[in-house]
């Protein structure tokens, strides 16, 4: 199975999302194969008083900790995702976590020193992270990923496509883990040869 997907750090709602659709996977005992491709926010969004505390207790009930700050670049954090992609992929879902974990723990993720300190975290050198950062490598890719998604009618994150041999399944959204696990039993089923949550 694999899944790809369109996200930004800088949205609470493609954390929680990531972090449902992660546990479905675990629960079925399913294989698969990650790949976040890049959606930057506009940096001066933002969440009235409401949805902050909305979006907090979400994360609480998830086992997720959830503080909305100020929203600095997700440029470098994306271009590293994709150097861990093509250099330590058995790490790359554990370091999109981390690196969501500390852009809600008031990390400032757009700091070279934050992102060198999650990649050691995750078993990569860090001394290659810091010379690859240092680098504009990856960056045309992450401008691509977002050209693609506004190409294919995408609005909003999360959005994930999920593919099992010739099957596919399309989902906008972060949907309940419970949502997650049937879609993806009807996908791995066969009973279906395309879904849709549009």
């Amino acid at each position: 199975m694999r899944v790809f997907f369109w996200s930004d750090f800088n949205c609470p709602y493609s954390y929680i999302g990531l972090n449902r659709l992660s546990k479905a996977i675990d629960e079925l005992n399913l294989e698969c194969e990650w790949e976040m491709m890049a959606f930057e926010l506009p940096l001066q969004h933002s969440f009235t008083a409401s949805q902050i505390r909305e979006i907090e207790e979400i994360g609480k009930s998830e086992g997720l900790s959830i503080h909305l700050s100020e929203l600095t670049s997700s440029r470098d954090a994306h271009r590293l995702v994709k150097f861990t992609k093509e250099n330590c992929p058995e790490s790359l879902l554990e370091l999109i976590f981390k690196i969501y974990e500390a852009n809600f723990s008031y990390r400032d993720i757009s700091n070279h020193d934050v992102l060198i300190d999650i990649s050691i975290k995750c078993g990569l050198d860090g001394n290659a992270v810091k010379n690859f950062l240092l680098t504009k490598k990856y960056k045309v890719e992450v401008e691509v990923d977002t050209e693609e998604a506004v190409f294919n009618a995408i609005t909003s994150v999360p959005h994930y496509i999920v593919q099992s041999d010739a099957h596919q399944l399309i989902i906008p959204g972060a949907f309940e883990k419970e949502d997650f696990k049937i879609a993806l039993e009807d996908l791995t089923s066969g009973e279906i040869t395309e879904k849709s949550f549009l």
